[in-house]
């Protein structure tokens, strides 16, 4: 995964996947 956020605008699209993942960790 942190691969991923290397590339731009991956943290916005990585953000909304975790939210949608892990919606009960509101800490992200």
């Amino acid at each position: 995964m942190k691969c991923i956020l290397k590339y731009p605008g991956a943290k916005n699209r990585i953000a909304n996947w975790i939210c949608e993942y892990i919606p009960s960790h509101d800490v992200y």
